[in-house]
């Protein structure tokens, strides 16, 4: 089974190969080490356009990011979900582990949850 969701409005997943991802944070092109991307790269401009490449080293999460353009040292990104609340909001930054604060992979999840917290029908508790 394969879990999708569309209702990524902030972040893509623009390309990937040759061990590497190219992906959109809000505004932001990022190059990030994706080792399960064993194929080849398109040959697309975009990896010329991103905003930062993350520079791994020997240790297992170390490195830094090698800044090409000026990237805010936290952003806002939102996911719109399927049922009520309806919307959650994030703060995304970069961090020396490759990271910026959110996984987009597992927005299925959210989605999944947003429909058990409707069907319960109870108060909801919202937290800022």
């Amino acid at each position: 089974m394969l879990l999708e969701t569309s209702h990524w409005k902030e972040y893509a997943l623009l390309d990937s190969g040759d061990g590497l991802k190219l992906e959109r944070f809000g505004n932001y092109v990022f190059v990030r080490p994706e080792s399960q991307a064993m194929w080849k790269r398109s040959f697309d401009n975009n990896w010329n356009q991103a905003h930062a490449v993350f520079q791994p080293t020997g240790e297992e999460s170390g490195g830094h990011w090698d800044f090409k353009k000026k990237v805010d040292e936290k952003w806002e990104m939102k996911y719109d979900l399927s049922l009520p609340p309806s919307e959650l909001k994030f703060w995304t930054m970069t961090t020396p582990g490759r990271h910026l604060g959110v996984f987009p992979e597992v927005a299925v999840h959210w989605d999944w949850f947003s429909g058990l917290i409707a069907q319960a029908n109870a108060p909801r508790r919202e937290s800022v």
